[in-house]
């Protein structure tokens, strides 16, 4: 598995964003198949920041998480998210995929998770 986030703004749109890398990874593989093989890397993933386009406040609009993988059997097919940061945090809240649309929210915030941790230790500890 490979992972790389890139902390500078990129202004350019999502779709466009999803569809250079999308072909990046195409000729990527196509040129480098038998080493990625070699090295059994089955997944690729990029964070990129978003910049806000065409609004006056500066800043970042969302995450672009691109994963190419090899996970479902097809070899390094692409997926893209634009993540939702929590701004207290910085942990992704929700995830808008970019093929179809949908949005799915995060299991739990770091936040509720500790609240149930929290919960589970006093029902522990009035049992005792």
């Amino acid at each position: 598995r490979m992972f790389l986030h890139l902390t500078s703004l990129a202004e350019i749109a999502a779709t466009d964003l999803f569809q250079l890398l999308q072909s990046f990874v195409v000729e990527f593989v196509a040129r480098h198949g038998a080493l990625l093989q070699a090295l059994w890397l089955d997944e690729i993933t990029l964070k990129v920041r978003l910049a806000n386009l065409g609004s006056e406040v500066d800043g970042c609009q969302g995450v672009l998480r691109f994963v190419a993988t090899s996970g479902a059997g097809e070899y390094m097919k692409c997926h893209g998210w634009l993540e939702e940061v929590d701004p207290l945090s910085g942990s992704p809240v929700a995830w808008r995929d970019l093929s179809t649309g949908q949005t799915e929210g995060a299991a739990a915030t770091v936040a509720e998770t500790a609240e149930a941790q929290r919960r589970q230790r006093r029902q522990t500890a009035r049992r005792a």
